[in-house]
């Protein structure tokens, strides 16, 4: 719980929400907003902004995960990106089809929820300290998709995002 964010946030870590943004929110929103955050985290997206814009870089891995979420049936906070034109593209492509038109990026950028660059600072995490936190994110979505598949799950289940992200780190190029 925090004041210091708008709305919501993380920073790769931890989540954070403004209290006063959530205090009458649906449950079926606030859901879909935790949910939101999870996968922020789960697909490293802070470590993968460093070097780009922040807000672009939040902006596409908000339709990554908002279409994801959206298709899926789950209700978002009002303000939230969704545009299924950008289905089955990841993170990085999307984000270079924003800075395309930056100037259109920007503005939908400010109307949204930025929820990447407004989360606290956690001190000075070393380099060591960012790996072992990425690998354990990296185990966690593993063991999740071996379970999910002994379930009876078929690969087509898996949101293509997450299908990519997996098999990009079982079997690195």
């Amino acid at each position: 719980i925090s004041d210091d964010v708008p709305t919501a946030a993380t920073n790769g870590f931890k989540i954070y929400y403004n209290p006063d943004f959530i205090k009458d929110m649906p449950i079926s929103q606030l859901t879909g907003l935790i949910c939101h955050e999870c996968w922020h985290i789960a697909f490293l997206h802070i470590k993968g902004e460093k070097g780009r814009d922040p807000n672009i870089y939040n902006l596409a891995g908000d339709y990554v995960i908002n279409n994801m979420l959206d298709s899926k049936g789950f209700k978002l906070p009002y303000g939230g990106a969704i545009d299924h034109s950008y289905d089955d593209m990841s993170t990085d492509q999307i984000y270079i089809e924003l800075m395309k038109d930056i100037s259109k990026s920007k503005n939908k950028s400010k109307k949204i929820m930025l929820d990447l660059s407004d989360a606290p600072e956690e001190g000075n995490p070393t380099q060591a300290d960012e790996l072992k936190r990425s690998q354990a994110i990296k185990s966690v979505l593993v063991r999740a998709n071996t379970q999910a598949r002994l379930a009876g799950m078929k690969p087509g289940d898996l949101p293509g995002e997450i299908a990519r992200y997996v098999e990009e780190i079982i079997d690195p190029k």
